[in-house]
């Protein structure tokens, strides 16, 4: 991931669905500052809660964890 790729996607996805950082913390069982950290590339969360953020984003967990691919064609 380049810089803090993930956690901007969070905070993107988070904003564009309506939902304040302890909303989002309220649905994965943890804390706000968690996703706080998150978003200010301070920590990542265990895979298994990129899982549930995905199906909540309504996203594959792929889109939140690898890098995207380059626009530049193979030939």
């Amino acid at each position: 991931m380049a810089d803090n790729r993930f956690g901007e996607l969070v905070r993107r996805h988070r904003l564009r669905m309506g939902l304040s950082q302890n909303r989002l913390a309220e649905m994965l069982g943890i804390s706000g500052k968690a996703v706080s950290k998150w978003e200010n590339g301070d920590a990542r969360p265990q895979l298994d809660t990129v899982g549930r953020l995905s199906q909540i984003f309504g996203v594959a967990v792929d889109e939140l964890l690898c890098e995207p691919r380059s626009e530049k064609q193979i030939t």
